[in-house]
């Protein structure tokens, strides 16, 4: 065998090596994938749920006087100013559904919610498609 042909078949080597390797990359990126995935599906169908719905229209009112948002629970207004400060936690603890706690934002947005089971949802994003591309791309990549 001369040396040429020793260093094709190391390269070929090298190359499987690299595909191989690209594959357990691209398998745990599509488990990393499909967790998040879940998570996103899980947070947004509590967020959506009546039961959040009804603790906002519930707990948070538009003052008719001010046009401001007032917290009902705590008869604290929700204006600009305490937007601006460091006033961010307003858990509503309930025991409605699946539903153990919420905790909105400055914005009056879900930020948590938690579950009777005791899982914590957060807001994540949906996993986009330049994720699921490079799930192909990582063997292609190691050869």
């Amino acid at each position: 065998m001369s040396s040429k042909e020793g260093v094709r078949r190391l390269a070929l080597l090298f190359g499987l090596l690299g595909v191989i390797l690209g594959g357990v990359v691209s398998y745990q990126e599509w488990n990393l994938i499909v967790s998040l995935k879940a998570d996103y599906k899980k947070f947004e169908e509590l967020a959506n749920s009546e039961v959040v719905q009804q603790e906002r229209s519930r707990r948070f009112q538009k003052d008719p006087a001010t046009g401001v948002m007032l917290d009902t629970d705590i008869k604290y207004l929700i204006s600009q100013k305490a937007r601006d400060e460091e006033y961010a936690d307003l858990p509503s603890r309930i025991l409605k559904g699946e539903i153990s706690e919420i905790d909105w934002n400055k914005n009056l947005q879900v930020s948590m919610i938690k579950t009777i089971d005791g899982e914590f949802h957060l807001p994540t994003q949906e996993p986009g498609a330049s994720k699921r591309r490079l799930i192909v791309v990582y063997p292609a990549i190691g050869f």
